[in-house]
């Protein structure tokens, strides 16, 4: 933890393109609350079938949820073949240009997703993005490696947005979870969840490289909550049940115990999860519905809760402290959710399961959940 529970900055002026840039350098992003997309790129998907939408958890470019303020991208690739490098994937469905030529339908790819952050943060250089980056397939093919991949299309994206960038310039890889915002601005942050290989002999692969989330992929996929050590010390909790609650508000009560969770430990520097980044999905993905339609449900609780938290004053005397929650990965993210989120680095904030504002939330959402 590396603030103390002291007056808030300066009141945000909820410009969503610069929120990073009005808070202090010496940060660190464990601390922050940071609003996240799920499937981050899957706007169009699997076009012209009868269930299109099983593909598509995002109504919003990368761009426009840049634009409204979101600083974590959930990224999904498969190796192609011929040497086509990384296309976009969501689990076995391929991912298409959200904006394509005139009539056309394009696989959207990895480096046109990069081109699109690159481009952010160089116009806009005291924000970062952090990179969360999955292989939905084999991790090695024709010779090359997830990895041998990534470097080489993160280098060459870099260089041809400006000649002098590299990719040490453009991305940090460290593996703690102690990177500060001076530490990060103007850059992306690799968060991986692709096997640490390749075949270049100027790496050295004994080196950790990127905070380390491939227990995701298989020991705790679908975890309503797990907690692991990262190779150089460091810890991260994921709350991730994306597959087993289709007709109750069991997904709903694991994203509110990681809340708590997260909250508790920044109100108290003792605490022993106080070194810990918090990744809490608020996205379901079982096919007993659409993505968009378990986002109708989960997303207008995140909102009441978060309203209930920054109220002026408690309904009765709540504890209240300056803390934030983590990275919350939304499906169908809008400017009202990322608000609402932004505003916990800047404000003063309560309790909400110790507010009315917050029981009345969850009894929102459990009257909400149960008629799926």
């Amino acid at each position: 933890m590396t603030w103390q529970q002291t007056d808030p900055p300066a009141p945000w002026d909820y410009d969503k393109f610069t929120w990073m840039s009005q808070l202090d350098d010496s940060l660190a992003i464990q601390d922050l609350s940071i609003p996240g997309t799920h499937d981050s790129a899957a706007k169009k998907g699997l076009v012209g079938t009868t269930t299109s939408e099983r593909s598509e958890t995002q109504s919003l470019t990368i761009q426009e949820q840049l634009n409204i303020g979101v600083r974590f991208l959930d990224l999904r690739v498969k190796i192609m073949f011929e040497s086509k490098g990384l296309a976009m994937y969501h689990a076995g469905d391929p991912v298409y240009d959200p904006e394509p030529g005139a009539g056309k339908l394009d696989q959207y790819y990895f480096s046109a997703v990069l081109k699109t952050c690159y481009d952010f943060l160089l116009a806009h250089d005291h924000e970062t993005i952090i990179i969360s980056l999955k292989s939905e397939g084999d991790t090695k093919y024709d010779g090359s490696t997830i990895e041998d991949w990534f470097r080489k299309i993160a280098t060459d994206v870099a260089a041809q947005l400006s000649p002098s960038k590299t990719f040490d310039d453009m991305w940090v890889v460290r593996s703690d979870v102690n990177a500060t915002l001076h530490d990060v601005r103007g850059k992306m942050v690799l968060w991986r969840r692709f096997p640490h290989e390749g075949t270049d002999p100027t790496v050295d692969y004994t080196v950790p490289f990127g905070l380390d989330l491939t227990p995701l992929n298989d020991k705790y996929d679908n975890t309503g909550g797990a907690g692991w050590l990262t190779p150089v010390g460091g810890y991260v909790f994921v709350q991730d049940a994306y597959n087993e609650f289709s007709a109750s508000p069991d997904k709903a009560a694991l994203w509110l115990n990681a809340l708590k969770g997260a909250y508790d430990s920044r109100c108290d520097p003792a605490n022993a999860d106080a070194n810990r980044q918090y990744i809490n999905f608020l996205s379901i993905g079982k096919f007993a519905h659409f993505p968009e339609t378990y986002a109708e449900v989960m997303n207008p609780l995140m909102f009441q809760w978060f309203l209930a938290l920054q109220q002026p004053e408690p309904l009765w005397n709540a504890p209240r402290a300056r803390s934030g929650v983590g990275v919350i990965p939304m499906d169908f993210v809008e400017s009202g959710l990322t608000e609402r989120l932004i505003l916990m680095n800047f404000s003063w904030t309560y309790k909400s399961y110790e507010t009315q504002g917050g029981r009345d939330a969850w009894d929102m959402l459990v009257a909400k959940f149960c008629t799926l």
